[in-house]
């Protein structure tokens, strides 16, 4: 087996951390405050989870059938230099200074636990791994899928958009718990 493409083990390894960054923030803010809405047209932590899990759902979801729809169509061999996320739209999937609305499907319904969301958030990674590691060394950077928002994205880029997404939410949860936000 090859060894995986460096921008590909660098994209994952940026999810990874933001992942484990959120866990650790919700570890630190005691569980019977999960629930708690800093305002009541804001979410709780427990709401805010709850998104990531459905927001990564339906994207792993979508990424994984594309993948397999073009590991079955024949990919051939990774490019040198995929395209990657460019920092302006990292910066605009961060950013926090402007409020945006979730698509109905993507807003929590208030009943799903801290723990119970970051299983879902788990279990979503650990599909996109399996499949991203079934075409070790084939050109997932042609694999595409269109975002609502940011357009036509490939596989490297979706993972930092994912990356970036739980970034926003992270800083969205240290606001609730009164945290700061600590830079990978």
């Amino acid at each position: 087996m090859a060894p995986m493409h460096p921008q590909l083990a660098a994209a994952l390894g940026r999810l990874n951390s933001v992942t484990n960054e959120l866990r650790a923030a919700v570890a630190s803010h005691p569980p019977s405050l999960h629930g708690r809405k800093p305002s009541p047209e804001r979410w709780c932590v427990n709401e805010v989870l709850e998104h990531l899990g459905l927001v990564e759902q339906l994207f792993v979801t979508a990424l994984v059938a594309k993948i397999a729809t073009a590991k079955t169509a024949g990919l051939t061999s990774e490019v040198d230099a995929p395209a990657m996320m460019g920092d302006q739209m990292r910066a605009v999937v961060e950013d926090r200074s402007s409020r945006r609305t979730a698509p109905d499907h993507v807003v929590p319904a208030g009943h799903v636990g801290a723990a119970a969301a970051l299983e879902l958030i788990d279990a979503g990674h650990a599909r996109l791994r399996d499949a991203i590691g079934s075409c070790d060394g084939l050109a997932l950077s042609t694999v595409t899928h269109d975002h609502r928002f940011f357009g036509t994205l490939n596989v490297y880029q979706w993972i930092d958009l994912l990356a970036g997404h739980e970034r926003r939410h992270l800083a969205q949860i240290m606001e609730i718990t009164g945290g700061a936000v600590q830079e990978a």
